[in-house]
């Protein structure tokens, strides 16, 4: 019975992710429990534009608040006490500058600290974020499926803090550094990029610069024999690798579609000259010896259901790594 309840309410949360513009919109997600609001807000695959619309609609949500306990909400510290637990859960560090500026400063929910936080964090460029010490707020991006403008998304999150890279057996003898995946969608689609975590190739650790100008990724499609080989890399993002496809690939409705990789990856120590670079084949990095390096603890696929359609992507029964274990994290399609 406690398993069943627990299926039930990871159930409704994923309705609620999938739907989640419309229920932070609503009128019903301002009379919500405090416990109920933060796991809502605290997911990862909340299907938002940005992170703005979570933030109005917990400001919402604490104005209901300050209503329910008789306080006056022009106060901003009668606010700023009702949503001290909420605010913690907001990913700040995702906002646009100028919005932040505009809509999140103007409120004055933020202590002094921790807006001069924010305001040093957006003055640093994304990919030199991880240089600055932890701060306060969540910087995790979530997986948006839909951007308007942008394409849709479908990505893994992993299940614990952190991606966790280890090497394991495959039963099928699937190539390393290498995964396939089936689609199936209610629309034909058009693949635009795809995106793997850097830590697959940092065979050295973090301690090391590593350069990824010769890794060469190639990308096939069997729904129309498409192969795409040598693309270069966009190594711009400090966590994945975007393997930008120019021209988009046309998948159609339903397929099977191949990532591997090859050249070689370039890397040295921090504290040595950054002229000493050391070259490593990719086939050392991933060695053809039955084992497959893979990241080991992500979740399913997200599917969405929007758009007035569908698209389910999924491991193929003969891969042979289990179902926690693959290279790919994001894709990115557009409608054909």
């Amino acid at each position: 019975m406690e398993h069943a309840f627990g299926d039930i309410i990871q159930s409704t949360l994923e309705l609620i992710c999938r739907n989640a513009r419309k229920v932070l919109k609503s009128e019903e997600f301002t009379n919500l429990r405090l416990d109920c609001l933060i796991e809502i807000i605290q997911q990862d695959s909340l299907k938002v534009g940005n992170e703005i619309e979570v933030f109005e609609a917990v400001y919402r949500w604490g104005l209901a608040e300050c209503a329910r306990r008789s306080l006056d909400p022009s106060n901003p510290e009668n606010l700023r006490f009702c949503l001290a637990k909420p605010l913690n859960y907001i990913r700040f560090p995702l906002m646009d500058p100028e919005e932040f500026t505009l809509v999140v400063s103007s409120k004055k929910l933020l202590s002094l600290e921790e807006s001069v936080e924010l305001l040093t964090t957006f003055l640093v460029p994304a990919e030199r974020r991880k240089l600055l010490p932890a701060g306060r707020f969540i910087s995790n991006p979530r997986f948006y499926i839909t951007d308007p403008g942008n394409g849709i998304f479908i990505g893994r999150k992993f299940t614990s803090s952190s991606r966790q890279v280890q090497t394991v057996f495959s039963r099928s003898g699937n190539p390393n550094g290498s995964e396939t995946i089936t689609f199936k969608s209610t629309h034909a689609l058009i693949l635009k990029s795809i995106c793997v975590p850097k830590a697959l190739f940092q065979t050295h650790g973090p301690s090391y610069v590593y350069s990824y100008t010769s890794v060469k990724a190639c990308v096939v499609a069997s729904s129309k024999g498409f192969a795409s080989n040598g693309i270069p890399c966009d190594e711009s993002d400090p966590n994945v690798l975007g393997i930008p496809l120019n021209p988009p690939i046309k998948l159609g409705t339903e397929g099977k579609l191949t990532l591997s990789f090859s050249g070689k990856l370039s890397f040295h120590q921090t504290t040595s000259n950054a002229c000493s670079w050391t070259s490593l084949s990719l086939g050392d990095v991933f060695p053809s010896d039955g084992f497959n390096k893979v990241v080991t603890n992500y979740g399913n696929f997200l599917n969405v259901a929007d758009f007035e359609g569908e698209i389910q992507i999924e491991r193929p029964p003969w891969h042979g790594l289990p179902l926690n274990c693959g290279i790919i994290e994001m894709l990115e399609f557009e409608l054909a």
